[in-house]
C-alpha cells in the first residue's frame, strides 16, 4: 500500500509548519512581554475580532465584490465625492 519512507518528509514538513508561529501569535507574545498580560489578552482579542470580521465579510460575498475593480473604484470615488464640501 503505502510505505513509511514516502510519508516521512511530507509529515515532517508539515510539522515543522504547523509549529511555526506566525505573525499574529508573534504580535501577542511581544504585547504581552511589553505590555503585561491585559496587553497580551487585548491583542489577542482585536486579531480575534478581526478574523471574525473578515470572515462575516467573505460569506457575505464582499470578497467577490473586491474582484471587480471598477466597482470598488467607483464606491470610493463616490464616496469621497458626496464628502467633499465646496
Amino acid at each position: 500500500m503505502f510505505e513509511l519512507s514516502s510519508w516521512t518528509i511530507p509529515f515532517f514538513a508539515t510539522l515543522a509548519l504547523v509549529l511555526a508561529p506566525g505573525p499574529a501569535v508573534l504580535y501577542i507574545v511581544g504585547r504581552s512581554i511589553d505590555g503585561g498580560r491585559t496587553a497580551g489578552f487585548a491583542s489577542a482579542a482585536g486579531i480575534a475580532t478581526g478574523g471574525l470580521v473578515h470572515v462575516a465579510g467573505a460569506a457575505l460575498g464582499l470578497s467577490a465584490a473586491g474582484n471587480d475593480v471598477r466597482y470598488v473604484v467607483e464606491l470610493v470615488d463616490s464616496y469621497v465625492r458626496s464628502t467633499r464640501r465646496k
